[in-house]
């Protein structure tokens, strides 16, 4: 063989194994060969520039940079979206909020109703008020402390939160009657203390003889409106408020002008109210099978008295502060004479 075959045949056999894939060394030849033939890498990519690290780590951070004004943006309108638990929170809170504006402008309307009597009778509607809330209020804690131990039993138990309301129900009666016969008995001496004048405490005495009546239905009202709240109704407390004050302000000018009672027909149109609110929140809970009559019938447990006597104390103190405070203004403001006790009558309420 001349020199020139046997070269031609060692570059055709060095060659061959190169495009098998053999081990002479001359794949990694062949696939460059290949690359540099049709621009494309083994695995199908065409191959790109090389990015400095600086450059790209440059770039995200100007990305960042400019997704921060969109972040915001889009935080500030999750805040303003409204969902499932906004609308469930709305409904039970806007009732809520109109009930506890409902009593002040209620109390201003019948405020100007006695304003037309002088301002003696404001006076002394405003010492019978202080004595009336100084033995009331203190026993809110019955519906506060009552509230959320329903509000566990409701889905459940619901005899159980039938107990327990009946519970609450019977010694928010029972305290309402010893509160009437105690004030019923110390009424002058009590008015006397809290600052009512020789020139006023008769009529004191005459209002507070019928305003004391109420006594037991303003406690029992306090439990149903608890008790609605804790079946998450706050729309049926606000619609059986309205009824009655609209039939207050209705009873108000009947009884003191029309029959000429005076203050002393403020204080039945009150307690007429208070006993309508009272029987229609009970016929509903009753209806509604929220309340069992027959567990009126039962005497009330240990174990639940001892409840509302653990978690009212704190409540309790709460409210005789503030009563107190209230009642001291009360009494400052009539040592300097029944016009200024009516002017400190009428202010607060305005505020």
């Amino acid at each position: 063989m001349s020199g020139e075959g046997y070269n031609r045949d060692v570059r055709r056999t060095s060659f061959v194994p190169g495009l098998l894939g053999g081990s002479h060394g001359n794949g990694r030849n062949a696939g460059a060969c290949r690359q540099r033939r049709t621009g494309r890498r083994r695995d199908g990519f065409l191959p790109g520039p090389v990015i400095p690290a600086s450059s790209v780590e440059h770039e995200n951070s100007e990305l960042v940079e400019a997704s921060k004004p969109l972040a915001f943006l889009s935080s500030v309108r999750s805040i303003f979206r409204v969902q499932e638990l906004d609308k469930e929170a709305a409904r039970l809170a806007l009732p809520a909020v109109g009930s506890f504006a409902l009593e002040p402008s209620v109390s201003l309307v019948n405020t100007a109703f006695i304003a037309r009597l002088g301002h003696q009778a404001i006076g002394s509607v405003a010492i019978g008020k202080g004595v009336f809330n100084l033995f009331i209020m203190p026993m809110n804690f019955l519906g506060i402390a009552t509230l959320p131990r329903i509000a566990a039993e409701s889905s459940g138990n619901p005899q159980e939160a039938s107990r327990i309301l009946a519970s609450t129900l019977l010694v928010a009666l029972g305290a309402g009657i010893v509160i009437m016969i105690v004030l019923g008995v110390f009424t002058m001496p009590i008015a006397s203390k809290l600052g009512a004048s020789a020139s006023l405490l008769e009529q004191t005495s005459i209002y507070f003889r019928y305003r004391i009546i109420s006594a037991p239905l303003f406690l029992v009202s306090a439990v149903t409106v608890a008790a609605f709240r804790a079946f998450q109704d706050t729309a049926t407390p606000l619609g059986t408020a309205v009824f009655a004050d609209l039939f207050n302000m209705a009873l108000h000018p009947f009884f003191m002008f029309y029959l000429g009672l005076g203050v002393a027909g403020a204080a039945i149109a009150q307690t007429a109210a208070q006993l309508l609110h009272a029987t229609v929140s009970l016929g509903i809970l009753i209806r509604r099978g929220w309340l069992d009559p027959a567990h009126l019938l039962e005497f009330p447990a240990k174990s639940r008295l001892a409840h509302l006597a653990r978690d009212g104390f704190a409540l309790t103190f709460r409210s005789l502060s503030i009563i107190s405070v209230l009642n001291l203004a009360n009494v400052a403001a009539s040592m300097r004479g029944s016009l200024c006790l009516a002017a400190f009558e009428v202010g607060p309420q305005s505020f």
